[in-house]
């Protein structure tokens, strides 16, 4: 009800600015307000290669639940102060709870789409975190560089059987874990209190 009183708001917003320009109900204002929250993110795209800000890539099994869940609340806390991406051992598909639960905290996870390991074009991080297991030998096969890689042992929602609102709440406690531990974890590397670069430079290659 929180989250529709807040689209609610938004939506007679948009109409009193767009007074005298177009005539909107409020249905379509609802959907434009969505829309706006869906591409703003994308309107600025950071350029990778120069930037100086501080790095950390989540990584899955399939870029389909568990990292894409981290990166967004990631991006969320610290909008324009971090670069973070998500991506997968293996290919995956989107998966529809995700949409859903991070929709209820204001995040629209519609514009995802799942990546693998070997798409990435960037090969240093400050910061990787894998959340499967097969994720770290992946990690180490890349050959990524990382000022530190960390393994988080986090369950996979999408394991679990049951009705509908079970499986939703396993994803849900997903959500609120990861948001929690996402954000204590990168305050610091954000704020500047721990380097973002550091001169002893972990490198994650093949065999080690």
């Amino acid at each position: 009800m929180a989250r529709r009183g807040l689209h609610n708001d938004a939506a007679e917003l948009l109409r009193t600015r767009l007074t005298n320009k177009i005539i909107i109900d409020l249905n379509t204002a609802r959907r434009l307000f969505t829309l706006i929250c869906a591409v703003q993110p994308y309107a600025s795209r950071i350029d990778e290669s120069k930037s100086e800000l501080p790095s950390v890539l989540f990584v899955c099994s399939m870029n389909s639940v568990r990292s894409p869940i981290a990166a967004a609340p990631a991006r969320q806390a610290f909008p324009g102060r971090i670069i973070a991406r998500s991506v997968g051992v293996n290919g995956g598909k989107a998966d529809q709870f995700v949409y859903e639960v991070m929709e209820e905290i204001g995040i629209d996870m519609s514009v995802h789409t799942p990546h693998i390991l070997d798409e990435l074009v960037a090969n240093r991080f400050d910061l990787v975190i894998t959340l499967s297991d097969d994720a770290p030998g992946a990690v180490a096969r890349k050959g990524l560089e990382a000022s530190a890689v960390e393994q988080w042992q986090v369950a996979d929602p999408s394991l679990v059987e049951g009705s509908r609102e079970l499986i939703l709440q396993a994803y849900r406690d997903l959500r609120d874990s990861l948001r929690k531990r996402v954000r204590t974890r990168l305050e610091p590397l954000v704020s500047g209190a721990l380097p973002a670069k550091v001169d002893a430079t972990f490198a994650v290659r093949k065999g080690d």
